[in-house]
């Protein structure tokens, strides 16, 4: 069986895709006959010249190997198919788009969006007890941050307790420095002359001492409100006493021999007085236990 050549009609044995003589791309007619005529049609163009046979100079064209075509359409058809697949992908990102994936104790779940609701892994809601939405820590949530950090609610609670006593008793002691600034003579007018100095000095430690008492915590002390309310009011007691007995000493100075006394001032003075000491009564009654359990001293109503 042979091929014959377009070009020259030279017969070529089949398997070969140019022709032996010219070169040229054969055709797939198929001879049984080696001597058969003619193509059975004219090329459509006519033949190049020739410059005989077997010339070099003779450009011969290379065909194409029989693999080529098979291979760009596999090249064609993968190059399709990634296409396909990376624009899938895109569409699969951009509809998950916001969510997040957050892992808790029973397996994880899923927020869609800012405002969205979490889903448990078996597509159930989760919130908390309390029904606020908000995820709680198994085994609950800490009453207090101090029972958070400790891990034991009781020796968080006795600490604190300690620490408000030691500050509330270290006012006490601030007070009872400041009661024995207090001048010794006010019977004669040169010791009420030479109490106005001292007297405006004590009146400023008495608003210090008081704007610390009305702040103190002394919640986790028992009956520390009760306490905290009495020693504000002996304080605010002793201010009154200590801003009238200025006012009657700038009064009086100058006077000679004793000190009257027939004066408003000095009235309301023993009367504050003999308030504060209602109040201290009160302090040293509430005090006395809690000092007693902390270690920490004790005071009478003449120290406070």
């Amino acid at each position: 069986m042979t091929m014959r050549c377009p070009t020259c009609t030279h017969s070529t044995p089949i398997g070969r895709s140019t022709c032996t003589r010219c070169g040229a791309l054969l055709t797939m007619t198929i001879l049984t006959d080696p001597r058969s005529a003619a193509p059975s049609r004219a090329p459509e163009t006519p033949p190049p010249p020739r410059t005989g046979a077997g010339d070099p100079a003779a450009p011969v064209p290379a065909g194409h190997p029989p693999w080529l075509v098979p291979a760009f359409c596999g090249i064609v058809g993968l190059s399709v198919l990634l296409a396909a697949v990376g624009i899938r992908a895109s569409v699969g990102d951009s509809s998950h788009e916001g969510t997040r994936v957050s892992v808790g104790t029973s397996g994880p779940t899923l927020d869609s969006g800012p405002t969205g609701s979490t889903s448990d892994g078996d597509g159930g809601s989760s919130v908390d007890g309390d029904g606020d939405g908000t995820d709680s820590p198994a085994g609950g949530t800490p009453d207090s941050p101090a029972e958070a950090a400790s891990g034991d609610g009781g020796v968080a609670d006795s600490a604190n307790a300690s620490d408000q006593a030691t500050a509330f008793n270290e006012l006490l002691e601030s007070s009872a420095a400041t009661r024995k600034e207090l001048p010794g003579d006010l019977q004669t007018c040169d010791g009420v002359s030479g109490a106005i100095g001292t007297l405006e000095q004590v009146i400023g430690e008495r608003e210090s001492q008081l704007s610390r008492a009305q702040s103190l915590t002394v919640d986790a002390l028992e009956g520390g409100e009760d306490l905290r309310t009495s020693l504000v009011t002996a304080l605010e007691d002793s201010l009154r006493a200590d801003r009238a007995y200025l006012a009657w000493a700038n009064t009086v100075q100058g006077c000679t021999g004793d000190a009257p006394t027939d004066d408003s001032d000095h009235a309301e003075a023993a009367q504050a007085d003999e308030d504060a000491g209602d109040a201290k009564d009160d302090v040293v009654s509430a005090w006395r236990p809690i000092a007693d359990q902390f270690g920490l001293p004790t005071h009478g109503d003449g120290m406070i």
